[in-house]
């Protein structure tokens, strides 16, 4: 069988039937056909109940089958070839390159269905709308499909709806409203102003033909003579969206402001001048402020830690986090509000990929932050942990090398290298309290609050009206970070050796997480560069305030890291323990849930947390029975493996940098500490 030969295979009486129900059993939900008439009210009686189907049939043995596309959550291109229009060239020249491979019905008049996965019903009905003979068959949509008369699959049909991809952003519109898929002509004097300057500046890149899409701007790229190739407005107001990987400069799946794509456009009058806010002496100070406007409410700590490890992007050491909590705890919340303060070409996002995606993407790594939702993208434990093995070599190597054998032009086979350049960081969530231990080493493990007041926190900003919606100016800190990418990043930290000398070295694991504060003590200094000196050598010179910024924020997490504390939420989960089984009883997550005020599931977190540092061990061995908790090892004591700011003034640890320039501003001291030091004898 061809594709231009398509094939009856309706001859046999019960075929249609047959297809029907295994199209039903795939997750479409079908319906009777004549022709292209609908045999029931398709819109509400379309199903995928076998035995509704068999009575159908009995009462029409010659009908066709159709598919409801909408209720199906599948979208439907339909290439007509007929009348002197090509739809299937014209999809070619539209698709660029960028659609995928998918199942493929043959119509009775040569044309083609090419099925899409749809969960989230984003594409509803247009006929030549998009490109000459490119129909859309969506959510209010039916299309004919195999083995009705006169259609046939192209190869096979899918054995699920899950099995066919997704269309790319922005080769269709998708459609918001009821005006869905009707695209009209452009009215320049009704256009935000920020629409306005970024589509001038797409123009001056040679785009052409923009035109008024549902809610959005499209625009076509230079060298093609219509399609969508790149949005504006539909993420935000002034933020243009490209589609296409051949619009040099820009990359497929950028998001560019209009300073951004002026900084490409029109590089002569490129902003080089130093941002107001690069001038501010507490910058992470001001981002807490910024950040709490975008409705994040009480991770102030969590915030600014995330917002240093992804500028750490911009050093050849950078540094890595996961971010661990509860399910529904504000993990990827609280990632995606940072994220709105960075560049969009400042990270890459994933929330699932193949084993080998990231060894055949078209994406750069190098100084881009890898952001993953929910570590099972990494697929731990799945294939030989292969995207793992490829991560890790990403973060350690700084560099991906991938040997494949390919054909040689001898038609043999020969082995080629794919190389994907770093340096890049990671950044994940996970509702595990542990991962992997070859990643766990690798990155630095921040929690959310999962207290009953943080939850009392948020209760009360959903209850304020004014916080519905983020407020505050971002633009200033897209502006920070991209003067931040012009700069010399260079840092040296005059204090690392004897602060390094300070910490005692009570677990191996410290050997990256020293590595990993040194680095966010360069990245303080690179973000306040415009208020740090320079040594004869031109690079940054950290001071102690950068040291006594970054302890605040990671001595608790580097000490509960190595064991040499716990925090208080571990702390509190064995108390409650210890009372609970007073009297040689064992404590059940409920019991633990109930002494805390938090529910079962909080608990049971609590109690693995515990677990994994051996403070409380379950004595249930089998799989699914409640737990049987009871106290483990002993609690440490509360030791600070970090010298305060004083300590390492005291040592006269920041000798003159030669070629410096005198900084005017002193130093700040870091608050005052009533744990012991490490190796310290017991406070009297």
């Amino acid at each position: 069988m061809t594709a231009s030969e398509p094939t009856d295979t309706t001859t046999r009486p019960g075929v249609v039937l047959e297809a029907a129900a295994m199209l039903a059993d795939a997750g479409f939900h079908v319906f009777p056909v004549e022709g292209k008439e609908p045999r029931v009210r398709w819109g509400s009686a379309a199903t995928r109940d076998a035995e509704q189907l068999l009575a159908w049939w009995r009462r029409w043995p010659d009908a066709g089958v159709a598919v409801d596309c909408g209720r199906s959550g599948v979208v439907v291109v339909d290439l007509d070839v007929k009348d002197g229009v090509d739809g299937v060239t014209a999809w070619k020249e539209l698709a660029d390159g960028r659609a995928p491979a998918t199942f493929c019905a043959v119509t009775p008049s040569g044309g083609r269905h090419l099925y899409y996965r749809d969960s989230a019903r984003s594409y509803r009905n247009s006929a030549s709308q998009v490109a000459p003979g490119v129909d859309v068959r969506g959510v209010g949509g039916y299309v004919v499909a195999p083995p009705s008369p006169g259609y046939a699959w192209h190869a096979e049909m899918p054995l699920s709806v899950d099995d066919l991809p997704a269309l790319p952003d922005g080769l269709l519109p998708i459609s918001t409203g009821t005006n869905a898929g009707h695209w009209r002509r452009l009215d320049l004097d009704r256009l935000d102003h920020r629409d306005r300057a970024a589509l001038a500046e797409l123009l001056r890149l040679g785009g052409h033909s923009a035109y008024q899409a549902d809610g959005y701007i499209a625009i076509t790229r230079p060298g093609r003579m219509a399609g969508l190739s790149a949005s504006i407005g539909h993420i935000g107001p002034g933020v243009a969206k490209v589609f296409t990987p051949h619009w040099p400069p820009l990359t497929a799946g950028g998001r560019y402001s209009a300073d951004d794509l002026v900084l490409l456009s029109r590089p002569d009058v490129a902003a080089t001048v130093q941002p107001a806010l690069a001038a501010e002496h507490r910058i992470l100070d001001k981002f807490g402020e910024a950040v709490a406007g975008q409705g994040l409410v009480g991770e102030d700590a969590l915030a600014k830690l995330l917002y240093l490890t992804v500028t750490s992007r911009l050093l050849d050491r950078q540094v890595s986090a996961g971010v661990k909590g509860h399910s529904a705890s504000g993990k990827s919340w609280t990632v995606e509000v940072v994220l709105r303060f960075f560049p969009r070409d400042a990270y890459l996002t994933f929330t699932a990929m193949s084993e080998k995606a990231l060894i055949h993407s078209d994406e750069e790594y190098a100084h881009r932050t890898i952001v993953i939702y929910e570590v099972v993208a990494l697929r731990e434990g799945i294939e030989d942990d292969l995207t793992s093995y490829l991560i890790r070599s990403l973060l350690s190597e700084g560099r991906i090398e991938y040997p494949v054998t390919v054909r040689d032009p001898k038609g043999g086979f020969t082995t080629k290298t794919i190389v994907k350049e770093g340096p890049t960081n990671l950044l994940f969530t996970t509702t595990k309290t542990r991962v992997h231990a070859e990643n766990e080493t690798r990155v630095l493990s921040l929690n959310t609050d999962d207290s009953t007041e943080q939850t009392a926190r948020v209760f009360l900003e959903l209850a304020n009206d004014d916080a519905i919606a983020p407020h505050g100016d971002l633009d200033p800190w897209i502006e920070l970070q991209r003067w931040l990418e012009n700069q010399d990043n260079r840092v040296v930290i005059p204090y690392a050796r004897d602060l390094v000398a300070r910490i005692p070295a009570v677990a191996v694991r410290l050997r990256r997480d020293v590595g990993a504060l040194l680095s966010l003590i360069r990245t303080h200094a690179l973000l306040h560069q415009a208020t740090r000196r320079r040594d004869h050598d031109g690079r940054l010179v950290a001071t102690l305030d950068d040291y006594g910024t970054v302890r605040d924020l990671v001595a608790d997490i580097l000490s509960e890291g190595v064991g040499a504390t716990v925090s208080a939420t571990v702390r509190g989960t064995v108390g409650a323990v210890a009372t609970i089984t007073t009297g040689s009883r064992e404590a059940s997550a409920l019991d633990v849930a109930r002494q805390l005020g938090v529910d079962k599931s909080n608990a049971g977190r609590r109690l693995r947390a515990a677990s994994d540092g051996g403070y409380v061990r379950n004595r249930e061995d089998k799989h699914g029975k409640p737990g049987r908790w009871v106290l483990g090892d002993p609690l440490p004591e509360a030791v600070a493996l970090l010298p305060t700011v004083e300590e390492l003034r005291s040592g006269c640890a920041v000798a003159p940098v030669p070629g410096a320039e005198r900084d005017p501003r002193p130093a700040s001291v870091g608050p005052p500490t009533e744990t012991r030091r490490a190796g310290e004898g017991r406070p009297a």
